[in-house]
C-alpha cells in the first residue's frame, strides 16, 4: 500500500517526487491478458484471513472475473518482512512481484486492501497490471490514485472491518467513477486489471485526453498526499492546483448530467456543489500548516472559476445555489 511513501524517500532506488509528479501521461495502457484458470483450491497452505477475503470476493463478485483470484492464490506463500532493505518499514500485506503475503502485518484494513490486490493482479511484459494501476518494479506507473481508491472503496463495502484506511480522497472520486461506469462493469474491470477497458468504457462519454488527465491527477494528489512535509516548492503547487482543475472535467460533466437527467432537483443540484467545494478543499488534503491554511483559502476563491469553467466549457445551464435554497 505503501509504494508512494518508499517513492519519493528511497532516492537511491525510486524516482524523486519531483520527477513522479506530472501533467500528462504518453506510456500505451497495457491489455489485460486473457487467462482460463482452473476454479479448483489445489493450494492447502492458504493463510485463513486470505481464505476469508476469498468467500467474501466468491459471494460479491461476477466468477468470470476471477481468474486473477485463482491464478495468484494457489501459488501464494507467506513470508516474514519487517524492513524494506533502505530500512523503511514496510506495510504492504501482498507483493506482487513474489506473490507473496507479509505474515508480520496484523492490522485487518491493511489486510483486507492487499487481499484485494492479491485478487486483481496480473503480471505481464515485465510490468505489473493490478486493479487500475499499471507500472514497472519501483516506479510509480499510472493509476495508482484510482486504484487504492476503488481497492478502498471495496473493502469497505464487502469487507468486515469498515474503518477508513489510507486513501479516503482517492476513494472518494473512485467512488463518481463507478457512477459513471456502472458497479458491475468497474468491478469486472478491476478484478481482471483492465485498466484499458475502463478507459474504453469511460470514452463514451470522456476524451481521452481528458481520461489521461484525470487519472493523472489523481496519482499526483496520492503522491502529495503521502509527501505533506516535503511539499514546499512553487513547482509542487502548481501540480496541485493543475491537477484539481484536471479533474474537474469528469466530475463536472457527470454531475450536470445527473442535474438534467433529475430536472433540476435540489439534491442533483446540492450534489453538483458539493463536489466543486470538495475540490476547492483538497489542500486540506496534502498540505500542512499555514501552508495549507494559504492553499485552502486560494482555492475557495478559485471556486467560482471552477464552476464557471465547467459550464461554459459544457455549455450546460446550471441555476445558481443561491437561487434554489
Amino acid at each position: 500500500m505503501n509504494l508512494i511513501s518508499n517513492l519519493s524517500i528511497n532516492h537511491s532506488k525510486f524516482l524523486d517526487l519531483s520527477r513522479a509528479l506530472r501533467l500528462n501521461f504518453c506510456t500505451p495502457v497495457l491489455e489485460s491478458p486473457i487467462r482460463f484458470i482452473n476454479k479448483d483450491i489445489f493450494n492447502f497452505e492458504i493463510p485463513s484471513e486470505v481464505l476469508l477475503g476469498k468467500a467474501a470476493i466468491d459471494k460479491n463478485f461476477n466468477s468470470s472475473s476471477l481468474d486473477n483470484l485463482y491464478f495468484n492464490i494457489n501459488d501464494l506463500t507467506e513470508e516474514y518482512v519487517t524492513y524494506f532493505d533502505s530500512g523503511i518499514e514496510l506495510e504492504n500485506y501482498y507483493n506482487p512481484v513474489k506473490n507473496t503475503v507479509n505474515k508480520t502485518i496484523e492490522d485487518t484494513v491493511i489486510k483486507d486492501h492487499g487481499i484485494l490486490h492479491l485478487a486483481s493482479t496480473v503480471l505481464k511484459d515485465g510490468k505489473i497490471l493490478s486493479g487500475f494501476h499499471q507500472r514497472e518494479k519501483d516506479t510509480l506507473g499510472f493509476g495508482y490514485g484510482l486504484n487504492e481508491g476503488y481497492t478502498e472503496l471495496l473493502r469497505k463495502r464487502y469487507f468486515s472491518d469498515k474503518r477508513s484506511g489510507y486513501y479516503e480522497l482517492e476513494e472518494h472520486f473512485a467512488n463518481i467513477v463507478e457512477e459513471i461506469v456502472g458497479k458491475d462493469k468497474m468491478q469486472d474491470f478491476y478484478m481482471r486489471a483492465d485498466l484499458k477497458g475502463l478507459i474504453n468504457e469511460l470514452s463514451k462519454e470522456y476524451s481521452a485526453d481528458e481520461i489521461q488527465k484525470f487519472i493523472v491527477a489523481l496519482d499526483n494528489l496520492s503522491l502529495l498526499s503521502y509527501n505533506r512535509e516535503n511539499n514546499s516548492n512553487i513547482f509542487k503547487d502548481r501540480i496541485l492546483e493543475k491537477s484539481m482543475y484536471n479533474i474537474v472535467p469528469i466530475v463536472a460533466k457527470h454531475y450536470e448530467r445527473k442535474i438534467v437527467k433529475n430536472n433540476y432537483t435540489l439534491e442533483s443540484m446540492n450534489e453538483y456543489f458539493d463536489n466543486i467545494n470538495y475540490l476547492t478543499n483538497i489542500g486540506e488534503f496534502v498540505l500542512t500548516g499555514k501552508r495549507r491554511e494559504k492553499f485552502t483559502n486560494h482555492m475557495l476563491r478559485l471556486g467560482n472559476d471552477v464552476m464557471q469553467m465547467s459550464k461554459l466549457h459544457y455549455n450546460i445551464k446550471v441555476l445558481d445555489k443561491k437561487k434554489i435554497i
